[in-house]
């Protein structure tokens, strides 16, 4: 077998491949172009002919011979290898740092030798990287491309409220947000304190009522008009006018961003409402049009990445990593990591706490222990935004709505007063794992199971008896019938 360390780069690609025992079997430099990825393809194809050391036999093309090894999961050089059919291993950047030696010496072919040397020592730990849907991948683009749209929003609004706060501070008290449209337009129609002074009290009103879904304009007019006459903080006339042309300059940007951040909300929700796993996302507490396509995409269509809630914590970096030498040991926060899946799970695990009363009562507890808010957050990310969306998407999609649908109806007695989002959560959560402990005979870890109410036990009875896998008997069974006697508990 053939281990290819691919260096990629902006204009050119180094690659290196060795064989099993380490000995070289070429380089190449191609440039990113259309004919230089269809060189590195060719040479591969070539390389998969060629005896490794120690053998004589000549082997016909076989893509499966090559492991390719590149510190990237994403571009046109992946897209085109993978389509060319030769498996693709993705590495962390940082793991060539480690293999460097003393004397310090980095070129791009040397980190393409370091690559191809940690696919042949570490192959077995390395997961073979396999495209996603479509589907996703156009989720991924857009949800990605929004957030730096959002960014670039925060940033202007940032750089607006400075440049009011210096020149214009009644502006920021006129509306209840800065950033909204009404707001925004308000500012570019008189962009210094004199010009919205100058305005009366009918020109007001008609301004407001060029909004959309703005009700009681004059109300609001009268209100305007008077706080903007008001006893004001001086500001040299000089200082208002220079600001103003920085206040249109900026809102010439923050303007068309906000309809262009609108669009990508439309076109988000669209393609979200088509994937299979769309209502078991939405059925989230607390996830929103927003967060629900981005868990999407942090989880993705592969099952088999995310078998286990450790392997999604670690994706994320919600589970802290150990540092011990001796007898000094430390944890600390998990520098390698999914950084926009972390951040998604910090928002939702917050979001959650508005409609979970589980997730409230954890966060609660968390401070009320002396735990600040980012702290609170954190463990609660670690507890219910890897849990419990990796034991629900582990669930078949169809299974998934169905049972989602099935919980949707509103029960009476204990059930209600638990809430639907907890009651869904709990319920899928516990078919999961018993199905998974019946499959692979493996006994879920629960810290904590309390509560226990009348009528908790016939609602869940009647979901099993349409699972025949369940009710067909054996240690799945049992677990269930374990579950279904309770209705409350919760992971440590």
């Amino acid at each position: 077998m053939w281990f290819v360390g691919i260096d990629w780069g902006n204009r050119a690609h180094e690659v290196v491949a060795i064989d099993e025992t380490g000995a070289r079997g070429g380089t190449l430099r191609v440039p990113h172009t259309a004919e230089g990825l269809a060189q590195l393809v060719h040479w591969l194809e070539e390389l998969t002919t060629r005896p490794c050391a120690g053998a004589e036999a000549v082997h016909p093309v076989d893509p499966e011979r090559v492991a390719c090894v590149i510190e990237t999961s994403s571009g046109l050089l992946v897209a085109g290898v993978l389509q060319a059919g030769f498996p693709v291993y993705p590495v962390n950047p940082k793991t060539l740092g480690q293999r460097r030696n003393a004397a310090g010496a980095k070129t791009d072919q040397i980190d393409a030798f370091l690559l191809a040397r940690t696919g042949r020592s570490a192959f077995g730990l390395l997961r073979r990287f396999t495209l996603p849907s479509p589907l996703l991948l156009d989720l991924k683009d857009l949800t990605r491309d929004q957030d730096h749209l959002i960014h670039m929003q925060t940033r202007l609004v940032n750089q607006l409220t400075a440049c009011l706060n210096a020149a214009y501070p009644a502006g920021l008290t006129l509306f209840s947000t800065l950033q909204q449209r009404a707001t925004l337009l308000f500012l570019q129609r008189s962009p210094t304190l004199q010009e919205a002074q100058a305005a009366t009290v009918e020109e007001l009103t008609a301004f407001l009522r060029t909004m959309p879904y703005f009700p009681g304009a004059v109300t609001v007019a009268q209100r305007l008009s008077a706080r903007l006459h008001e006893a004001q903080l001086v500001v040299p006339p000089a200082t208002a006018r220079a600001k103003a042309y920085l206040i249109q300059a900026l809102l010439s940007q923050l303007l068309p961003l906000l309809e262009h951040i609108a669009g990508y909300d439309a076109e988000i929700a669209r393609l979200f409402a088509l994937h299979a796993d769309h209502a078991v996302f939405v059925s989230l507490p607390g996830a929103g049009k927003r967060l629900a396509p981005r868990l999407l995409v942090g989880w993705g269509d592969d099952r088999e990445r995310s078998t286990s809630a450790a392997s999604m914590q670690g994706l994320a970096g919600t589970a802290p990593v150990t540092w011990q030498s001796g007898q000094y040991r430390i944890a600390h926060r998990r520098t390698a990591c999914d950084t926009s899946l972390r951040q998604t799970l910090h928002q939702f695990a917050w979001h959650s706490t508005e409609k979970d009363a589980w997730a409230q009562a954890y966060y609660t507890r968390k401070r009320s222990e002396g735990k600040s808010h980012s702290v609170a957050v954190r463990a609660l990310a670690k507890s219910v935004g890897a849990r419990h969306p990796c034991d629900v998407a582990r669930l078949h999609p169809l299974r998934s709505a169905h049972l989602s649908a099935h919980l949707s109806r509103r029960p009476s007695g204990a059930w209600a007063r638990g809430g639907m989002a907890s009651v869904a959560r709990y319920l899928l959560v516990a078919v999961s794992v018993a199905e998974a402990s019946a499959a692979r005979c493996e006994q879920p870890t629960l810290a904590r199971v309390r509560g226990e109410g009348p009528g908790r036990g016939e609602r869940v009875s009647q979901c099993s008896s349409a699972r025949p896998s369940l009710a067909a008997g054996g240690r799945g069974t049992r677990f269930f019938s374990f579950f279904a006697k309770r209705s409350f508990f919760s992971f440590r």
